[in-house]
């Protein structure tokens, strides 16, 4: 497989592409799989006390006479085994006395219950080289996490002449689960620091890939296969249960000097005097690490993403430094551990928070430290591109707390909320790691997102050549579409969108520029609500890319000249002039330096600045034709105008007078909204994609625009940080082009949501199409008089119609944030739960979708599921787009974008401008098996399966599981011709798919 994901002059994908890209779906590995292994199956390493006949006969010698399990004196049993279990290699009599980790005493009375898992391995030798290794696997039973996982770097493979790998020797010996003894596979050296940390931490097991997962060959078995396929799609979770993760780095510390300083500041809460002489050897520090090995590595990111607070970076000392380390472990499982904290003499070990503030120490020093003249240092320390403290921050960037996350749960498959991310930052975070092989970046990716449909890697490396369309199948299959964002992309010299433009496609421009991503907003907000893994998007049957979507029919303008001519002149108050100069070809540094103070000191005369300030407002955008460039030349010069956020949010002022703007145009909407529904569900759509989720826990905010926000306690005394405006990539407000289309057309294009009407809601319908009667039955209904008029029970499509509340059909409905907390409450609970689904006969028949089981549980707790009630809730769903004339606008549906606080995505281009191609519609009484649709298949239980029964009973023994999520009713095809942004209201799941070429 090629890594092509580097690559920025790739072909479009053409239909074929797409088809087989959508047959990957057949290799799909169901994350409940990998975490019954990481439950059940998994393997660590411990210290073989068996292969050494003086330990082995000192602990018969000490064994208790058998007992009977039920006997009075299992309790002298269960001491006398702890007692064995802290026994030295050195000296089996002197047991070591358990002691919890952290120099943390028990309190007083406490009774220390030591794990029961883990309390009947052999502690590690603590003053000898561990060589005697052996394998244990979990099993059932009690979950124990007292583990080290290590992170480290394979050697880079060396050859003969003939072309084969030369294996390193090892003293080591592993013990495997048949009693078969081999030499280790990891080399000697790492296994020694592992064992050091080990000893340090207290802690008896290990996890090591080279050693815990088998490394088949051609001729392995097709076990040893699976096993390791199911490990690398359970990598995370390895590194997130540990209780430690150790990343072995290379980088030495030689001086005590250097050791010296790095140690005082570890217990420093406020900025140390700036020296310039302490910041260079800080500097020196961060630029040893930033260049090790370890940090080339893709495996790397995911290892140390999953480990988060837990993970620890552990240096090799020079010989003579002295750099004592302490552990602290915190957490729910820090007094299960029976073993000692003690001190080891080889590894320099740092927290990644201690790195955290040593970094954060030195950002403060390095704004005031002043160079020395004889120092030649200072060029990559401080300012510029290269700045040695910048590229450390990107080494591990601090996480920011998600909001809205309810609760933690600690159960078998799941132990608390952990950070992940979505594809196109992922993608960032991989674009300077490498793998051994290419295809190991899809079991990363999957891991880094955490992601519930994966990918066999060695099936899809088989079948599909480019890894850029395994990512782009495996992102899709679980309802990820941020790849599909123009805006995550460094496109600096092009458009962002190319509506119509040729070869513009529903990937653009992932498909052609992967390599241009460049994406970390999700690493400061994370996403919140679960992911949707969607079968829908397998259907080969049918031409295109199938996806779930709301979609809008733009006919008509809203009129809004009377908001345009109170705020005009506020609006142009707050605009700045952005001037961007681009190099020329053959141009030297001086003289484009000297060519961009020449157009700043142009644009700084106040005649020049009027006139960009009118041609902006009318076009734009100074064109090349303006008077505003009389005198100098604007090739290469490019200069619009903008609300600057640095501007704004420096100014009380003009903070006050943006946030009055943008409640002026929804206070005119409100008034507009009593007779026209149009203007409410406008002003509910932009309220909905510009608030924050809360200010405080007393009082919450509207969700819908009403007389009730203006009033409100948050919105009268602090306004602007009620609003979420999310930057962009070129430094402005995203959100704001619809408050610049009103002060500069006096108008907004609006979209009316074109509804899907489910099986559930068509059985609600007459024969014509028209609601029933709330509990009529289809044969009441064929009893009624012909003169009966049935339009009163049907919703009004006049533009201007009066506004129907559906709190007067459906109750009040929960608020945004309760449904959220609500879902994720869900969410965790089902996660802890066990993911296998039984037959009659109690074996595992496959796994559940279990974001498809949240949603379900969703929709049943909906207040809306009468016909009347749907008709007055997608009445008031009218939303605005980036657009400038009637058209359809298709908008992806993405979990993470529907929630609160939103991500800054959504006020991205995620809406697709399209073009109709075909509908087909089946007759009302269709049942999904009797539309075309998908191969179904029971979720991560083996390959398609065909819809037709095949021959077994009705009992559901061996039959394909139902999709909790209905099939559609409706099939149409699109093509996608520009990507726009909008604003909307916060969307359930759609039940329409439809189907993209």
């Amino acid at each position: 497989m090629e890594d092509d994901l580097h690559r920025t002059d790739l072909p479009a994908l053409t239909t074929d592409e797409v088809q087989e890209l959508k047959g990957l779906w057949k290799f799909q590995v169901n994350r409940a799989e990998a975490e019954e292994w990481a439950f059940q199956k998994m393997r660590y390493l411990v210290f073989d006390d068996t292969a050494d006949p003086k330990s082995s006969e000192s602990r018969v010698q000490s064994a208790p006479e058998d007992t009977d399990g039920d006997s009075e004196d299992e309790a002298k049993l269960l001491e006398r085994a702890i007692a064995l279990s802290l026994q030295t290699e050195e000296d089996p009599s002197a047991a070591s006395p358990a002691v919890f980790p952290g120099d943390l005493p028990p309190s007083q009375g406490q009774e220390q219950v030591p794990c029961n898992t883990c309390v009947h391995i052999p502690e590690f030798p603590r003053n000898k080289n561990v060589r005697s290794f052996r394998l244990i696997e979990a099993g059932k039973g009690q979950l124990c996490r007292h583990y080290v996982a290590i992170s480290y770097c394979w050697p880079v493979p060396q050859r003969d002449a003939a072309g084969h790998i030369i294996k390193k020797p090892s003293r080591s010996r592993v013990r495997d689960l048949d009693g078969a003894v081999r030499s280790s596979r990891a080399l000697d050296d790492v296994l020694d620091r592992a064992v050091d940390f080990a000893t340090a931490a207290g802690l008896r097991m290990i996890w090591i890939d080279q050693e815990c997962l088998p490394q088949p060959t051609s001729s392995s078995p097709v076990e040893d296969w699976t096993y390791q396929q199911m490990g690398l799609q359970a990598m995370d979770i390895v590194y997130y249960r540990a209780f430690a993760t150790v990343g072995l780095l290379e980088a030495t510390l030689r001086t005590q000097e250097q050791a010296d300083i790095i140690k005082g500041l570890l217990g420093l809460t406020e900025r140390p005097e700036p020296t310039f002489e302490v910041l260079e050897q800080i500097c020196q520090f961060f630029q040893m690490i930033a260049d090790d090995r370890w940090y080339t590595r893709a495996w790397v990111v995911q290892e140390s993403m999953s480990a988060g607070k837990n993970l620890y970076l552990a240096l090799q000392r020079g010989r003579g430094v002295d750099f004592p380390s302490t552990f602290r472990f915190e957490g729910p499982f820090s007094r299960r551990v029976p073993s000692r904290k003690e001190d080891n003499n080889s590894l320099a070990i740092l927290r990644l928070q201690e790195f955290r503030d040593i970094l954060a120490l030195a950002t403060q020093a390095s704004a005031s430290a002043e160079p020395q003249e004889d120092s030649n240092y200072s060029t990559c320390t401080l300012g510029g591109p290269n700045n040695v403290l910048e590229r450390a921050e990107l080494l591990h960037p601090s996480p920011v707390t998600k909001a809205g996350s309810p609760m933690q749960v600690f159960g078998a498959n799941h132990h608390g909320n952990r950070q992940s991310v979505n594809a196109s930052t992922a993608l960032t975070l991989l674009k300077t790691r490498d793998c051994l092989m290419a295809e190991d970046k899809i079991a990363i990716l999957a891991n880094l997102c955490d992601y519930e449909i994966r990918l066999n890697t060695t099936l899809v490396a088989q079948h599909c050549k480019s890894l850029r369309s395994a990512v782009l199948a495996l992102a899709l299959f679980n309802g990820d579409s941020s790849i599909l964002v123009p805006e995550v992309f460094q496109l600096q010299l092009e458009p962002v969108v190319t509506s119509g433009a040729p070869g513009h496609s529903i990937f653009s421009p992932f498909d052609t520029r992967p390599g241009s991503i460049q994406d970390t907003t999700v690493l400061a907000e994370g996403p919140l609500l679960p992911r949707l893994p969607d079968p829908s998007r397998a259907n080969s049957a049918v031409v295109g890319l199938p996806v779930r979507c709301h979609t809008w029919t733009v006919e008509s303008e809203l009129d809004l000249s009377a908001v345009q001519a109170q705020y005009e002149s506020a609006w142009d108050e707050l605009q700045s002039i952005r001037i961007r100069v681009d190099p020329r070809p053959g141009e030297s540094r001086v003289e484009f330096s000297a060519r961009q103070q020449s157009i700043a000191l142009h644009f700084q005369q106040p005649e020049i600045i009027r006139l960009a300030r009118q041609e902006i407002r009318e076009s734009g955008y100074v064109k090349s034709s303006s008077r505003a460039w009389h005198g100098v030349d604007s090739a290469g010069v490019y200069c619009t105008g903008g609300v600057m956020p640095q501007t704004i949010e420096a100014d009380p002022v003009m903070k006050q007078t943006l946030a009055g703007i943008i409640f002026g145009i929804l206070a005119g909407l409100n008034v507009l909204g009593r007779s026209d529904h149009r203007a409410a569900g406008v002003a509910n759509s932009i309220w909905q994609s510009l608030r924050v989720h809360c200010l405080d826990t007393s009082m919450d905010l509207p969700d819908l625009v009403s007389d009730e926000l203006f009033v409100h306690r948050h919105v009268l005394m602090s306004n602007f940080r009620t609003l979420r405006l999310d930057q962009g990539p070129d430094g402005t407000y995203l959100q704001l082009w619809f408050v610049e289309r009103v002060m500069r057309h006096g108008s907004l294009w609006v979209g009316a949501y074109n509804r899907v009407d489910s099986l559930l809601t068509r059985a609600g319908m007459g024969e014509d199409g028209t609601p029933r009667a709330e509990g009529a039955s289809p044969e009441a209904e064929a009893c009624q008089p012909d003169n009966v008029d049935q339009s009163e029970s049907a919703t009004a499509s006049s533009p201007a119609s009066p506004r129907t509340d559906i709190d007067d059909i459906a109750g009040e409905p929960k608020s945004l944030l309760e449904r959220q907390i609500q879902q994720t409450l869900s969410w965790r609970l089902i996660q802890s739960l066990s993911p296998q689904t039984e037959g009659e006969d109690g074996q595992t028949r496959g796994y559940a979708s279990r974001a498809a089981m949240v949603y379900f549980l969703d929709c049943l707790s909906r207040e809306v599921f009468t016909p009347q009630a749907e008709d007055a809730r997608v009445r008031d769903l009218v939303s605005v787009f980036d657009i400038d004339g009637p058209c359809v606008v298709a908008i992806p549906f993405n979990p993470e974008w529907e929630t609160l606080p939103h991500s800054s995505l959504r006020s991205m281009s995620t809406c697709w401008v399209v073009e109709q191609l075909s509908t087909v519609e089946p007759p009302l009484g269709a049942s999904p098996e009797n539309t075309e649709h998908q191969p179904r298949r029971a979720v991560g239980s083996g390959p398609a399966v065909s819809g037709e029964n095949d021959g077994s009973d009705d009992k559901g023994k061996g039959k394909e599981d139902t999709d909790l999520l209905s099939a559609p009713l409706r099939r149409e095809t699109y093509r996608v011709v520009g990507k726009v942004r909008g604003l909307w209201q916060m969307m359930d799941f759609p039940e329409n798919v439809a189907y993209f070429v």
